[in-house]
């Protein structure tokens, strides 16, 4: 397929490549752009040049800086199954240096980047995969030493389910990097309808960085797909592994649908000219194991529905509507009952609808999955002013992604609770103007890549009064605005809090209130900012409390303990750049425990870094010299 037929006309793109980062923009044009003819190529197809640039400057759009030092020349290489692989190298000197490619657009380029010395020794490298489509794209190659040979840790494609008869859902657990979860990591999706047969020269599909879940569409209905995902880090090692998921989508001739306006429940509901009037009727005529399509109106009781709306094994709910920017359903499908107002079956879906909960019914969620393992994807949960509202339930291994929950205002109202067996998956969903946030009170749940923001009382709570709740993973979420803690862990242990931004706190930030003396947490490269109280507040248990970045809080980090609190790496108030004079380690009580904590912290704080509180206790610091080297990597 030419160029020509994605583009109108051709544009010129620049590859920017950084010192550790390197950025492709593809732009659009208009009518009176320039056409720049390339020799021998019928249809004139879009070039790249080449620029030196350093991070640094990266914000100032382009500015021409010098190759670095130890640079001697860098070589590039475009390929992907359906192009000629297209190699260039290039001397580094001075900047600006340009290079052209003839380059077809399409999906899954693979763009290497080498920096090799005077000794033609390889000493930086980088690789990214990204579509090149018509507009603007911006994306980033990581360049990093080669020193670095060791691929991350990788337990594979954690589960593939079929949201719909043409989209399939598939998430996985972060891996692993240098012993910490791997925020820059890339995830490389294989696909196949051939069981056990893939071709990992090309993946399928490419992550977004740092992404744990990934929503697969345009697939064939009534057939069976078999996914296989690697990890892939900064420096382009790539995990070998080949545990597979299978998933079969169901078919299409199944389908039933649904209008309030033009339907009615005489008919069978299999065709979108003849649907019916309700839900309801839909799902008495369903068989499981298809798609009911839903279209756009309002479904309530004066409608003819009858709640709690219980769904059937395998059936998908799918609203009629478009996401936009993480905001809300528009053009929705409004479901409006009495709580519950949906119940869940085994690998049911609910898609793109618009539910809102009119009054207590015989329980107080507004989707519950009923101990089965749903999915719920891009919906909108309007709540009221009840105390006690819950807008989803979960108890099984059940998945939220991408979904928006508001206005749960009541005293104790949460927008999520996962009990029961645990498993969940709690994934990019934005949670606001509650009274709590998220409540997990059951082990091996993932939080992750989810916003909260005005929240009465309590951001992520982890933890149950009468059960230990392990191996939950809380990660790359956004907590602001919020009364009480961000993230409260209670009665838990082998948590891990990681790549937070937790801000505006008016309680603690992160409040560690572990019974078992024995159970471990860890807090790991979060950021913690103008927080009332103490950034991080220990009571119980150990902890290693590393890499985060604590700035303009009352107190940074509070400990009653008697077991081995590690606070090594941590950027406090008066690292550059210092926002203002802020308070460093208190310590209450805690005879007998032990604080490792680098010279450098101990020593320079505005305040000293360890203050007894009150003049109780006496604890052993360990204080080790401050290291030449750079933090380890994380």
């Amino acid at each position: 397929m030419s160029a020509r037929q994605y583009f109108s006309h051709v544009c010129a793109g620049i590859l920017i490549l950084l010192l550790t980062v390197a950025v492709i923009t593809v732009g659009g044009c208009s009518e009176d752009s320039p056409v720049s003819e390339q020799p021998g190529n019928g249809d004139q197809d879009p070039t790249f040049s080449i620029q030196i640039v350093s991070w640094d400057d990266l914000t100032g759009l382009f500015p021409v800086e010098a190759t670095p030092s130890d640079v001697d020349e860098i070589h590039f290489e475009i390929s992907a199954p359906d192009i000629q692989t297209q190699t260039r190298t290039v001397p580094a000197g001075q900047a600006p240096i340009g290079v052209d490619f003839t380059l077809e657009p399409g999906p899954v380029r693979r763009i290497k980047v080498q920096a090799f010395n005077d000794a033609a020794s390889l000493i930086y490298s980088g690789t990214k995969y990204t579509d090149i489509i018509d507009g603007v794209l911006v994306t980033g190659v990581g360049m990093v030493s080669t020193t670095d040979d060791t691929p991350p840790v990788f337990t594979g494609l954690g589960d593939a389910v079929a949201v719909s008869d043409s989209y399939v859902l598939l998430s996985w657990q972060p891996a692993i990097d240098g012993g910490s979860p791997d925020d820059k990591a890339i995830y490389l999706v294989y696909m196949s309808t051939t069981d056990g047969s893939f071709d990992y020269s090309s993946p399928s599909y490419t992550s977004e960085t740092g992404e744990t879940s990934l929503l697969v569409t345009n697939l064939d209905p009534g057939t069976t797909y078999y996914f296989v995902v690697r990890a892939m880090d900064r420096a382009g090692n790539i995990t070998l592994n080949t545990s597979q998921q299978s998933v079969t989508t169901p078919p299409a001739d199944a389908a039933l649908y649904v209008d309030v306006i033009t339907g009615t429940d005489n008919s069978e509901c299999g065709t979108s000219s003849s649907p019916c009037k309700t839900i309801t009727h839909a799902l008495s005529k369903s068989a499981g194991n298809q798609t009911i399509h839903v279209a756009k109106g309002t479904y309530n009781a004066a409608s003819g529905e009858l709640f709690p709306l219980r769904l059937k094994p395998g059936t998908t709910l799918d609203g009629e509507g478009f996401w936009w920017m993480g905001v809300k359903v528009i053009k929705e499908t409004f479901i409006e009952g009495p709580t519950p107002v949906i119940l869940g079956a085994d690998n049911a879906s609910v898609m793109v609808c618009y539910v809102k909960p009119t009054g207590w019914g015989t329980s107080s969620v507004a989707i519950d999955d009923d101990g089965h393992p749903i999915n719920v994807f891009r919906c909108t949960i309007d709540g009221v002013f009840y105390p006690g509202a819950i807008g989803v339930g979960f108890s099984a291994a059940s998945s939220l992604i991408e979904t928006r929950i508001e206005n749960l205002s009541g005293g104790g109202g949460r927008a999520v609770v996962v009990f029961g067996t645990g498993g969940a998956l709690i994934k990019g969903n934005t949670v606001i103007n509650n009274a709590m946030g998220i409540t997990v009170e059951a082990s091996n749940t993932t939080v992750s890549h989810c916003s909260l923001e005005n929240i009465t009382c309590g951001g992520i709570l982890v933890g149950h009064v009468y059960n230990v709740v392990s191996d939950v993973f809380i990660f790359h979420n956004y907590i602001s605005n919020f009364g009480c803690n961000g993230v409260s862990l209670t009665n838990a242990n082998d948590v891990e809090v990681v790549f937070n931004t937790i801000t505006e706190s008016r309680g603690y930030g992160i409040a560690v209130n572990v019974q078992e003396e024995t159970h471990l947490v860890k807090i790991k490269n979060n950021s913690i900012s103008k927080g009332t109280s103490s950034a991080i507040w220990i009571t119980g248990g150990q902890a290693e409390i590393n890499g985060n970045t604590i700035v303009c809080n009352v107190r940074g980090v509070y400990v009653s303990t008697n077991q081995l609190i590690d606070l090594r790496w941590n950027s406090w108030d008066h690292d550059p750049p210092t926002i203002s004079p802020g308070r460093g380690f208190y310590e209450d009580g805690c005879d007998g425990f032990v604080v490792i904590c680098y010279q450098r912290d101990y020593a320079s704080t505005p305040e000293p870094l360890y203050q007894p509180d009150n003049g109780k206790g006496s604890c052993l610091i360990a204080i080790v010299p401050w290291p030449s080297s750079s933090p380890p990597a994380r």
